[in-house]
């Protein structure tokens, strides 16, 4: 089912005691965090030496949002706040992004940030949780999914892919030309991705303190190498080969697709070459398509709204129905 939103709709110890142990106050962080942008309790976590800061709020089924790269989980703030009364959102800052504090030794590629993923879902026991990915974090997140589909009742896939690039050789060409050392070097004297973020990947403009809010994690010149090392790991090696055989395992979850209309034109295939979003319909049977109208690359910035209405309509058609019948024939 292909759905076209309306312009007007982007208008264990027990887990209680964990919770206390890992929070933070409101108060606590950075100077150049507006508290009133992102009201959500700080939480950190420790895994394989890397200090991973989260958030966790509200409860009933499991919504895990994962980031796109410059960003952190501050940019799924506006959709948190409309779902965590329904829902319990975590959303987690990779190594090297956001409030997290890489290891010594982290080198930001593709399979260490899916370890930290997998391993954050079984220390925090998210079972029948929902994964969100997005952009980077999408072949990463299914990446780390694969190693944990009994844990998962669901995914939402969000301007990304989940192959090998061949056949779309003008990504390719683009996603090189952002891993190649040029841009590395461009990036880490002038934080050239996010400048691209902040005037290229939304429509709408960002406040001072949402701009300080993206900025603050890269002021220093080394902090920049996390989105750079992690982009350029995406396209060498093996890693979309696995990510393409992991997603083909994950084929049978309920899904929901959410393309911004500009990256859904943009991905549209050549020579009956499928489109991104007609090609993550075939690999999930089951799945929804929701196209966001008016939306760039981070349509978390330009329809909050719309998405957190698609995500929750999706989880009650598909993932609460499903499990109601479930339980009724046992």
């Amino acid at each position: 089912m292909k759905l076209h939103l309306t312009w007007l709709e982007n208008v264990r110890m027990t887990q209680s005691h964990i919770d206390l142990l890992t929070r933070r106050p409101l108060t606590d962080g950075p100077p150049w965090l507006d508290r009133r942008l992102f009201p959500f309790e700080s939480r950190y976590l420790d895994i394989d030496g890397n200090r991973i800061h989260y958030i966790d709020e509200g409860d009933g089924p499991v919504l895990l949002f994962l980031h796109p790269s410059p960003a952190w989980s501050f940019i799924y703030r506006n959709i948190i706040a409309d779902l965590r009364g329904a829902y319990r959102c975590v959303a987690l800052d990779l190594p090297g992004f956001g409030l997290s504090q890489p290891a010594g030794d982290f080198g930001f590629t593709a399979e260490e940030h899916a370890r930290v993923i997998e391993k954050f879902v079984r220390i925090r026991n998210l079972d029948d949780a929902v994964l969100l990915g997005h952009s980077q974090s999408g072949p990463i997140g299914l990446y780390a999914a694969s190693h944990v589909p009994d844990r998962l009742a669901g995914l939402v896939i969000v301007n990304t892919f989940g192959w090998r690039l061949d056949a779309y050789p003008s990504t390719r060409r683009m996603l090189g030309f952002v891993g190649s050392t040029l841009y590395g070097l461009a990036d880490i004297a002038g934080n050239a991705t996010l400048w691209y973020f902040r005037h290229h990947g939304m429509y709408r403009q960002l406040s001072p303190g949402e701009v300080a809010a993206y900025y603050g994690p890269f002021k220093k010149h080394r902090s920049r190498l996390a989105h750079w090392r992690t982009m350029r790991s995406l396209l060498r090696g093996s890693v979309l080969r696995d990510v393409e055989r992991a997603t083909h395992r994950l084929a049978g979850l309920p899904t929901l697709i959410l393309f911004g209309d500009e990256d859904d034109r943009r991905t549209q295939g050549n020579f009956g070459v499928p489109s991104w979003s007609q090609r993550w319909a075939a690999t999930f049977p089951n799945h929804e398509l929701v196209i966001l109208p008016h939306t760039r690359h981070f349509p978390q910035e330009d329809a909050p709204g719309a998405i957190a209405a698609a995500i929750g309509a999706w989880h009650r058609n598909s993932i609460q129905q499903r499990i109601r019948m479930e339980s009724s024939r046992v």
